[in-house]
């Protein structure tokens, strides 16, 4: 018996890349807490990092259809 393999793509719209949306400015530091400045580019470095990872993951997945 053998095993018959069937790709099931993914709809087109689930891997299409998109533009990096653009996040809020970091506040000025005389008007808010450091800390508080300091945890949101923390945070903004972090999410900027994970869209950058969903992205490639999405342009894996075509390389991957395109086979």
């Amino acid at each position: 018996m053998q095993t018959k393999v069937e790709r099931i793509r993914p709809p087109a719209e689930l891997t299409a890349p998109i533009p990096e949306p653009q996040m809020p400015a970091v506040p000025d530091r005389d008007l808010v807490l450091n800390d508080i400045i300091t945890w949101y580019e923390d945070w903004i470095a972090a999410w900027r990092a994970a869209f950058r990872q969903a992205e490639a993951d999405k342009a894996a997945i075509r390389a991957w259809m395109e086979k």
